[in-house]
């Protein structure tokens, strides 16, 4: 009996490692499984773009090279030319070369540049109305190329009410910002972790769950505590 009971057991066991769970794959099952060095990993993507406007910052000659490259179509070229024309430090550069060099980009099939623009494209700024209907399209073609960011963008532009209280596939506008925090959270990107663990801390359309919700908010502290380390080490 006992050894029927083993056997029973081991297979269990292969079968947990071998056969693939329905659970494995949705993206609650993912955002658990987050540890600290993937949200680490997520945040050294961006580091060759600031490390490219640093040196634009420290030799200005080194903008030429850099608009030379974007004009030949190098998307990551574009990206840098579009966050430098939005972050410039001259007072009247218009924003618009900014956004034009970001839909460039965008085009061209950026994630980054898909999320900026919608992020962007959601909010009034220098006389520009938001265009919420845009924001969620560029949002949402940020979050099919697997921008973690974009997912909590489209969250909060759902739950600011700027798309109405309904979607256009019957989820209201809480169940669909939901879906775009958990495509963020399966990606380890720490604001769709926190929005995530609030959601099952109340209970607000997942089960709740706050042991869950807390391990989560204690690994987005944790995560926070090493980009303090690494600041304090003078590294990015």
């Amino acid at each position: 009996m006992r050894t029927g009971a083993l056997i029973l057991a081991a297979a269990a066991v292969v079968a947990a490692v071998l056969i693939p769970h329905q659970w494995d794959d949705d993206p609650l099952s993912q955002a658990r499984r987050c540890n600290v060095a993937e949200m680490l990993a997520l945040r050294s993507a961006g580091d060759a773009l600031f490390a490219e406007l640093s040196a634009i910052e420290d030799d200005p000659q080194r903008y030429e090279d850099v608009q030379r490259r974007a004009e030949a179509g190098e998307t990551p070229a574009m990206e840098v030319l579009a966050v430098y024309h939005w972050t410039s430090p001259i007072e009247d550069e218009p924003l618009n070369e900014g956004i034009d060099w970001m839909v460039r980009a965008a085009e061209a099939g950026s994630p980054f540049a898909m999320n900026e623009l919608g992020y962007e494209l959601a909010r009034t700024n220098q006389g520009r109305k938001a265009d919420p209907a845009a924001a969620r399209a560029w949002l949402e073609r940020a979050m099919a190329a697997g921008e973690p960011l974009a997912g909590y963008n489209l969250g909060r532009l759902y739950e600011s009410g700027a798309l109405g209280p309904d979607t256009e596939d019957g989820r209201t506008a809480s169940q669909a910002a939901l879906d775009a925090y958990l495509h963020s959270a399966a990606r380890c990107y720490y604001g769709g972790l926190e929005a995530v663990a609030a959601r099952m801390w109340y209970g607000d359309g997942l089960p709740a769950d706050r042991y869950a919700a807390l391990r989560m908010l204690r690994l987005v502290d944790a995560y926070g505590q090493a980009i303090a380390s690494q600041d304090g080490d003078g590294r990015s």
